[in-house]
């Protein structure tokens, strides 16, 4: 039951994207799908509580491993941790459990073992499931093995010391904030035979949505231009890239996802390209070093707290063509002033703002 009600939490934990890396948000998901919202999470929680097997000692392929302090659900597929309750330091994984083999490690199956400091998964593994390792505040080294295709949403999150994650061959899915609140990581790295992702200066890029997925948070760079030719800027993209002070988006992009720069506080230039027609979802939220933005024409709506926490932000210009601004598009942003068909709003005025849409 208690493994029920942490997948629950960290499902809803998601959903709320206000929360900072420094306290690690949590959350799980059952679907690996790129496209998932912020505001709509799905929970992955079964209505009875999952078995327990009871395992005796097995030989992992690196060395023998006592099972028992595996949790384990058994399916036709094979054996899936679902929970961990051993010590810290070098932790393996076997290959089987009671002639089984391990194909999958389960929504928030070592949730903040923060005692961990690597993880040996074996080549068994097809899935890393939603938070399967989060709020791992101690783990500094992870292998993903070549025979994992699917890694679901927030597998990795708050895994705050990994400074270099390897995506190999077979991976084909990587679910939205797979490595968010990661703060140390500088490169993602992917294998070059895989035709699913890609990876340009330690960037995660999508091969199927043609998109940026993930710019690690552990960067140093101030400024960053995205490639010619990318289209989409995907879920929680930059989240909490505090070091960058520019961000320069090509012509070429047409969609940008939700918290896609959320808590980009270093943040003071970016350019909206023409072919944007949406602020989505807490997009800009929390970029308190944003003084000055200037939104295309073509731009019709302006969604849920899409600058909510902007606090130096002054100077906004809104095209005529947006129709729909969210109440809480600009909550504490008390500097603002916005100019819309050719009148100045203030803060204290965004309800004559709204009336005039």
């Amino acid at each position: 039951m208690l493994k029920k009600i942490i997948c629950i939490i960290c499902c809803a934990a998601i959903a709320a994207a206000f929360t900072a890396c420094s306290t690690s948000r949590e959350h799980a998901e059952n679907t690996p799908s790129e496209s998932t919202t912020t505001q709509a999470p799905v929970t992955s929680a079964v209505e009875t509580e999952a078995p327990v097997t009871s395992a005796s000692e097995a030989q992992a392929s690196s060395g023998s491993s006592d099972v028992s302090v595996f949790e384990t659900e058994a399916s036709d597929d094979g054996i899936e941790i679902t929970g961990y309750k051993g010590g810290g330091g070098v932790v393996t994984i076997p290959e089987e459990i009671d002639g089984k083999k391990v194909t999958a490690i389960g929504d928030a199956a070592f949730f903040k073992c923060s005692d961990i400091s690597e993880i040996i998964i074996p080549d068994t593994v097809i899935q890393i499931k939603g938070g399967a390792f989060l709020g791992c505040t101690g783990l500094e080294n992870i292998t993903i093995p070549d025979s994992v295709k699917e890694i679901y949403i927030g597998a990795f999150q708050g895994c705050s010391l990994i400074e270099k994650i390897n995506i190999p061959e077979n991976v084909r899915t990587i679910g939205q904030g797979a490595f968010l609140c990661c703060e140390k990581l500088k490169s993602i790295e992917v294998d070059p035979l895989n035709i699913f992702y890609r990876s340009e200066d330690g960037v995660l890029f999508s091969n199927t949505h043609n998109g940026l997925h993930t710019y690690p948070a552990g960067k140093s760079d101030d400024s960053y231009a995205v490639p010619e030719g990318i289209e989409s800027i995907g879920n929680d993209a930059f989240y909490e890239c505090a070091s960058l002070n520019e961000i320069i988006l090509p012509d070429s992009i047409t969609s940008i996802a939700e918290s896609a720069f959320y808590g980009c506080s270093g943040l003071v230039k970016i350019n909206v390209p023409q072919g944007v027609d949406c602020i989505k979802q807490q997009t800009f939220s929390n970029c308190t070093s944003l003084a000055a933005i200037e939104l295309p024409e073509g731009v019709y709506y302006l969604e849920y707290a899409a600058f909510a926490g902007c606090s130096s932000l002054v100077d906004v210009s809104i095209p005529d063509t947006v129709n729909s601004i969210d109440e809480t598009a600009f909550v504490e942003c008390e500097k603002l002033n916005a100019v819309y068909k050719g009148v100045t709003y203030t803060y204290s005025d965004l309800g004559a703002l709204y009336d005039a849409l």
